[in-house]
């Protein structure tokens, strides 16, 4: 072996001696000079022994004496390849290779000379198809090692490799490679590679991709835009002697360049000098004590060349013309092409970037500031879509030369936003003049073109339904759970020309996929919902006659009688105590009381004291993704007919089969028509009865009746009157509360007033701690307890305060989607339903309650479905905002006909049966164009500190109003009084007071005994009402009754005057003391009439009064003037105006 020349790199000996450096220079601060070639000369013995030394050396002199190194240099790149991490991988695969470990490792490299199999997890054997007698092949060339490649030979060992190389395949469709790697991954198939091989598939993939992105010119347009904000980032510190790092600026231009959503790497280099070519002014400063490159604005240079543009006044408007006609060619090369749709990026996508660019730079200026993280930087703002839309779709190749002429604008310059205007403008006001007059400003497309859009997207929509054979939205998706909502969609116009009403039905479709890319759609593809086939017609086809004929069913009027039901599983929910299942509540309210006692609004994200909030910020946002809902095309028939609930049941069925084969159709219905539904189900049950279909009463429509029990108990109570005066509700929003006029406000006061009342209960609590004598005083449970048994003031407001935490309790099973929750608070409420008379629900929710607790046995997938969370929707991923299924169609319907639109439809045929097809579909496009994609907001509406501050006023305001009438929870008098006009109730209703629960709970059992479980009594018997007194009970006495009395009165008082007038005697004055009514206002108590003279009055008011008699008279403390007297006594003389007369005839009449 030749020997060392320490003149040149000691390692690879080449004659190159650039670069050469001298390791001692790194020995640090004690001057241990030998230390860097110990360390250089122990790996290089190591690497020599591990047989991966990548230079040929001559060892022998690396012994323990290494002072033949103290003056040795080398290459960086050379001493890279021995240092401390080379040591240490090779050490691992030595190890490997010894074993033949399965281990998962980044590349393991064979020894020359010797093939060394690695046995796999799964099979112990190669793959036989990559195994010859030369040894495994490479999976990419399928050549042996060493065959045509003389780099390194691997095998795969991480799951990472796998991932890349599916995706490279994919990305230059690399059919042979996707063909070799769909029996599994490659770790199982014992594939071997070869490096070159791996990086040359790479290398395809970046150039495929840079390819597919020059064709579009999207990569360059950004990476321009970043680099010319970037410039006016560093334009902005101009005659700011400030020094510019260049590695914040590759930071800052990174950062943007994430945010435009490309790849992020930078070369320094270039960019330094795309920076000093654009700004000349800029001087480069190298720092060689840290190897870092500054910039710096040269300031003699800054002055000469601001004077040279201070006097081309002509030069920035030489740059229009170039501006524009870049923008033009991008413009116009630009096509589009309305499918039906509205992706999410569809507003991006129908503009070039560089206009989008140009309009951002326009109107946002630069968007790079100094500090600034990735997440920071705002995204494309709506302004910036919507002008560059406008300009895109106004642009032109050759304006026409008549000025008076209508714009014509081409399909394929057609935008998103121009398509959505129309539509939205149509949906909600219906006016053809209006679309037009927007036309004409450039704004949207013309009523003509909308006409022609509309016509073919309702073709297109028949044609899938006629080509699948069941009627099913192109949005919707293949093997996903999917359930059904069953409504009514009425509609009564306002206009006085409107002479017909509209009372339609509406079926709509709930899908709850598992993961959110979970998408197998129906063959024609979601970009693509519009038939070419059908497109160009003037008139609508008519939707399948399977789907508009309905079968014919009659329903017998004679009681029917509840079938039994062939499980073991008992009827009725498992229910813990009621103190446990509002354990979870009373957690909120101790939370809420302590916020309050500390009197400081916390203006942070964490101490939430609303309901929702609480709950939100405890449960976080929810980890089932977003449900697809779409509607069905309508019918004109009433939803309440049996025809159509039959129709309607057999709909979901069949669609229920084509979506998701083999799953139990689901349908939810409200309740008159979930009442309706059973009936069907008992009487067809060979084909939809119970064993083959589920029906379900709707969450919302029994969450609005729960409160309507909540106001009949609170009715007359004084509580309307409480909100009222402490400012949370206005008079009449108070009494809405009682018959539940808007659910999600009468939600809110509901809350309000549970936490008022639990903080009057502790207070009370308090005073009781203060001063009892009692040696061990009661807890808060134990004296609550004993205050219930001995007031029934306490016991009402306390009741109050259980029932509203058991409604809010059912509502949290909603929005958490617990179902075990859902049915435990349902069981707990029905003995209210049944005290209170609600007997429609009192009739239905134990049919409803049976069902769901069948489901284990007769519908175990179903079950399993409902137990996931999937019986409520989830519209948007925000925290705590799970929906019932009736409400989500509920805003369904409400975007039908709010943006859908039946303005003027009803005394039209032909336009109705057109808007049965169309109505669904603008509803949809406007829903897709109007949602905002990328929302990472998940917080929950009540999260915010205004809500959290508008909450605690409230709150607080109500625990005043309480507080000055009087705490519910000190009344002591053992009276049951109303707040707001301290009525003392009468026994029975106290009585009601204390029995209301056995007596609902009693009702309940015998219900469901007689009714549901053993059908001893028919199902649709007579329900016999409680009728129990409450607040609210009248004690007037009946109408007949009292005009019986004035009759006899007036026929007594005739009789006198006819026997005086006979007999000549004077009729007695006591006949006309007073009218012949029977409680005068102001003369009477009680309907008892006071009978004497109106000057009666005035004798107790004569020993006040001054003797008359006096020469002088008295001086008047006040005047009192009859004012109708002295208008009518004054003449208006010259004056015109009721403002002259007021200042020249009345005033200085009543001044003088």
């Amino acid at each position: 072996m030749n020997p060392i020349d320490f003149k040149k790199c000691f390692l690879c000996q080449s004659e190159d001696i650039n670069d050469l450096r001298d390791p001692s220079k790194h020995c640090g601060k004690n001057n241990e000079h030998y230390k860097p070639y110990e360390n250089l000369a122990a790996n290089i013995l190591e690497l020599k022994q591990l047989k991966q030394l990548p230079f040929s050396i001559d060892t022998d002199i690396l012994n323990s004496n290494y002072g033949s190194l103290e003056k040795a240099v080398c290459h960086k790149k050379c001493r890279n390849m021995i240092d401390n991490q080379k040591v240490t991988r090779a050490r691992e695969r030595q190890k490997e290779e010894t074993i033949h470990s399965p281990v998962k490792t980044r590349r393991m490299s064979l020894p020359a000379g010797e093939i060394s199999i690695k046995c796999s997890t799964s099979s112990g054997d190669v793959d036989p198809e990559n195994k010859t007698e030369e040894g495994p092949k490479c999976f990419l060339c399928d050549q042996p090692r060493g065959q045509n490649c003389r780099s390194g030979f691997y095998k795969a060992a991480t799951l990472s490799l796998d991932t890349n190389v599916r995706r490279a395949a994919k990305t230059i469709c690399h059919k042979a490679l996707l063909r070799k790697i769909t029996n599994g991954d490659l770790i199982a198939q014992n594939a071997y590679y070869h490096l070159t091989c791996l990086t040359k598939l790479y290398r395809q993939e970046e150039k495929t991709k840079r390819q597919s992105d020059n064709c579009t010119g999207k990569v360059a347009v950004l990476q321009a835009q970043g680099l010319a904000e970037l410039i006016d980032y560093v334009e902005s510190y101009r005659n700011t002697n400030t020094v510019l790092h260049m590695s914040e600026l590759c930071h800052l231009y990174s950062a943007r360049l994430v945010s435009l959503g490309i790849d992020s790497y930078v070369h320094t280099s270039r960019l330094r000098a795309s920076i000093l070519s654009a700004v000349p002014d800029l001087k480069e400063i190298r720092n060689n004590s840290n190897n870092q490159i500054d910039l710096a604005f040269d300031c003699d240079l800054t002055r000469a060349l601001s004077e040279i543009s201070s006097h081309d006044c002509n030069s920035e408007v030489f740059l229009l013309p170039q501006a524009a006609r870049i923008l033009r060619r991008h413009t116009l090369e630009k096509k589009n092409n309305f499918n039906g749709t509205f992706p999410a990026e569809c507003q991006e996508e129908s503009v070039p970037p560089i206009l989008t660019t140009f309009m951002t730079m326009l109107l946002d200026g630069p968007s790079i500031v100094k500090n600034q993280t990735t997440e920071e930087i705002p995204s494309m703002s709506p302004a910036v879509k919507s002008l560059s839309q406008l300009i895109a779709f106004n642009s032109v190749k050759r304006r026409t030369n008549t000025p008076a002429s209508a714009p014509r604008h081409l399909r394929d310059r057609e935008t998103p936003l121009a398509i959505y205007i129309a539509v939205k403008v149509y949906a909600v006001t219906r006016k053809e003049c209006l679309i037009n007059v927007l036309h004409e400003k450039g704004l949207c497309i013309s009523y003509k073109r909308l006409r022609t859009l509309t016509t073919d997207l309702a073709n297109s929509v028949v044609a899938h339904f006629e080509s699948t054979g069941v009627v099913v939205p192109l949005q919707a998706l293949k093997k996903i759970f999917t359930t059904f909502a069953y409504d009514n969609i009425d509609h009564n116009p306002r206009s006085t020309t409107c002479r017909s009403n509209f009372h339609g039905t509406c079926i709509s479709i709930l899908q709850f996929p598992d993961r959110p890319n979970q998408r197998e759609q129906e063959p024609l593809s979601h970009n693509a919902a519009m038939n070419q086939e059908v497109m160009g017609k003037s008139n609508v086809a008519p939707l399948p006659a399977c789907y508009t004929n309905l079968p014919p069913i009659a329903l017998s009027k004679e009681n029917v009688d509840v079938p039994r039901l062939p499980v073991d599983t008992p009827l009725r929910p498992e229910t813990r105590p009621l103190t446990e299942t509002l354990k979870d509540v009373h957690e909120w309210l101790t939370h809420a009381f302590g916020l309050l006692e500390d009197g400081v609004v916390d203006p942070g994200t964490t101490k939430w004291i609303s309901w929702a909030a609480y709950y939100a910020n405890k449960f976080g946002p929810p980890l089932s993704p977003v449900t697809p809902s779409m509607m069905l095309p309508l019918f004109t028939e009433t939803a309440h007919s049996p025809m159509m609930v039959f129709h309607g049941m057999n709909i979901v069925a069949a669609v229920t089969k084509h979506l998701n084969t083999g799953q139990t159709p689901v349908m939810v219905a409200d309740q008159p028509l979930f009442t309706l539904a059973k009936k069907i189900q008992w009487k067809v049950s060979d084909t939809l009865g119970e064993d083959k279909f589920v029906v379900m009463l709707g969450a919302l429509h029994t969450e609005k009746m729960l409160y309507e029990v909540l106001g009949d108990w609170l009715e007359a109570s004084g509580w309307t009157s409480l909100l009222s005066v402490s400012g949370v509700a206005s008079s009449g929003v108070a009494d809405s509360m009682i018959k539940v006029t808007h659910i999600t406000r009468t939600r809110y006061m509901h809350q309000v007033t549970a936490i008022a009342l639990y903080s009057l209960l502790r207070q009370a609590h308090r005073g009781y701690l203060a001063t009892t004598i009692e040696d061990e005083p009661l807890e808060l449970d134990a004296w609550t307890e004993c205050q219930r048994d001995q007031e029934p003031h306490f016991l009402y407001w306390h009741q109050t305060l259980e029932l509203q935490l058991t409604v809010l309790q059912f509502v949290k099973s909603i929005r958490t989607a617990s179902f075990d929750l859902y049915l435990e608070t349902l069981e707990h409420l029905m003995p209210w339903v049944f005290a209170l008379d609600h007997i429609h629900y009192a009739r239905n929710l134990p049919i409803h309650l049976r069902d769901m607790c069948a489901l284990r046995e007769m519908h175990p997938t179903v079950h399993n479905e409902f137990v996931k969370g999937k019986f409520v929707g989830q519209k948007t991923g925000r925290a705590f905002s799970g929906l019932a299924l009736d409400q989500v169609h509920e805003q369904l319907i409400g975007s039908l006909k709010g943006d859908g639109g039946i303005i003027g439809l009803t005394e039209d045929p032909v336009a109705l049966e057109r808007f049965m097809i169309t109505g669904p579909e603008l509803a949809r496009i406007i829903e897709e164009f109007e949602i905002t994609p990328g929302n990472s907001d998940r917080r929950h509406h009540e999260q915010y500190p205004k809500y959290k501050k508008t909450f605690r006023e409230d709150v607080n305001g109500l625990i005043s109003a309480f507080s000055d009438v009087g705490n519910p929870f000190l009344e002591n008098s053992g009276q049951l009084i109303s707040l707001d006009t301290s009525r003392i109730m009468p026994n029975d209703v106290v009585s009601t007071v204390k029995n209301i629960t056995k007596v609902g709970k009693d009702k309940y059992d015998e219900f469901f005994l007689k009714r549901v479980s053993s059908s001893t009594s028919p199902w649709t018997s007579v329900f016999h009402l409680s009728r129990l007194p409450l607040f609210s009970a009248k004690t007037q006495q009946r109408k007949d009754k009292s005009h019986l009395a004035s009759m006899k009165e007036e026929r007594t008082q005739v009789i006198k005057m006819m026997l005086c007038g006979h007999s000549g005697r004077d009729i007695d004055e006591e006949v006309f003391a007073h009218e012949n009514a029977l409680s005068p206002p102001s003369l009477s108590s009680h309907g008892q009439m006071h009978k004497g003279t109106k000057s009666d009055i005035l004798k107790c008011l004569e020993g006040d009064v001054e003797d008359s008699t006096s020469p002088m008279p008295p001086s008047p403390d006040v005047v009192i003037l009859d004012a109708a007297f002295i208008v009518q006594s004054l003449r208006p003389g010259t004056a015109s105006t009721f403002q002259d007369y007021t200042d020249q005839v009345f005033l200085p009449y009543v001044m003088s």
